[in-house]
């Protein structure tokens, strides 16, 4: 046998993990309950139990938000947001390839102001999900569609 594969043997013979010790100070060496055992070792070692009480290390940080702005950052988006956010967007942008531009919705909102302010802060108060997006966006061109046949037949 060549000298570099027997080096090879012997090193891979000799860093074989032949058993294990369990919680209770059993000794095994089946495979199956030594995976069993390594398994559970990085699961508890990468796991957490909680943070416990933290009161002490939040206690030496300076308070730098303080109750009037904290309950302002926490309020409840409103309607008025919602319209001053879509007067402040640049009416020839979209928000997405296929999506309406700004100047769409500017120009529609006495139409469809109640459907999009209602999507608009169900996702911001997270009361909806995004997965409402399509039939929002089936309601309020709906909507458009029906005021724009009345203005037209009249």
């Amino acid at each position: 046998m060549p000298r570099r594969i027997f080096r090879f043997e012997a090193w891979r013979r000799r860093n074989i993990i032949g058993s294990l010790r369990h919680d209770d100070g059993r000794v095994t060496n089946d495979e199956e309950k030594m995976e069993e055992i390594v398994s559970s070792y990085f699961q508890q070692l990468f796991s957490s139990n909680g943070c416990g009480d933290t009161e002490h290390i939040l206690a030496r940080i300076e308070r730098c938000v303080f109750e009037e702005e904290n309950s302002k950052l926490i309020a409840n988006y409103m309607e008025e947001e919602v319209l001053t956010a879509l007067k402040e967007m640049d009416p020839m942008k979209a928000s997405g390839e296929d999506a309406f531009s700004a100047i769409f919705f500017q120009h529609f909102w006495h139409i469809m102001r109640d459907e999009v302010t209602e999507y608009c802060l169900g996702i911001l108060n997270k009361v909806l999900y995004c997965c409402c997006v399509d039939y929002y966006i089936w309601k309020s061109c709906d909507l458009l569609a029906n005021a724009l046949s009345a203005i037209t037949s009249d």
